[in-house]
C-alpha cells in the first residue's frame, strides 16, 4: 500500500504529534527550544512546496527534550490517535527513532535534533515496493 496525500498526511501528523506533546518533568537535554520553526519537506526527493512556519511552545519542545520513557510514552499516545502502533523508541543523545505500524505499514521515523534545527526522515512501507521516504528539515527562526 502506498500513502497518498491524505494517508501522508496522517502519518507525517502522527510523527511530528508524537514529537510535540508537552510534559512537565525537568529536561536533561535540550534537543529542540521552542520559537518560530520554518519547515520543509520532501517526499523521495521532491520537495513538497515551500517551507510552512510553526510556532512551538515550550510546552510543546519539552517533548523532544524528553527521556527515553517520557518521548516513548508520548509516541504511544499519539500514535495510538493517529491509527499506529508504536514498537520501539530510542533515544540516542540528540537523535530519537521511532519503529511502528500505521495503517498496517511499517514506518520508522529517525530526527536529529540541534536545539536550533532539526532533520529527519520518516520512511513508510519498509522493505515493500512502493516505499516512501518523507524527509524533514526545521530551523528556528525567531521568538513565537
Amino acid at each position: 500500500m502506498v500513502f497518498g496525500g491524505a494517508g501522508l498526511a496522517v502519518l507525517l501528523a502522527a510523527v511530528t504529534g508524537m514529537l510535540l506533546i508537552g510534559r512537565n518533568a525537568p529536561r536533561a537535554v535540550e534537543r529542540m527550544q521552542p520559537g518560530r520553526w520554518a519547515i520543509a519537506t520532501g517526499v523521495n526527493g521532491q520537495a513538497l512546496g515551500t517551507p510552512v512556519t510553526s510556532c512551538i511552545d515550550a510546552a510543546a519542545a519539552r517533548a523532544a527534550n524528553g527521556s527515553q520513557d517520557e518521548i516513548a510514552e508520548a509516541a504511544q499516545t499519539e500514535g495510538a490517535a493517529q491509527s499506529c502502533q508504536v514498537s520501539e523508541v530510542l533515544v540516542a543523545g540528540p537523535v530519537v527513532t521511532i519503529e511502528m505500524v500505521c495503517q498496517g505499514q511499517p514506518a520508522r521515523s529517525t530526527m536529529s535534533y540541534r536545539g536550533t534545527s532539526y532533520e529527519g526522515t520518516f520512511v513508510t512501507g519498509i522493505g515493500r515496493p512502493g516505499s516512501r521516504t518523507v524527509a524533514m528539515r526545521g530551523q528556528r527562526i525567531g521568538d513565537c
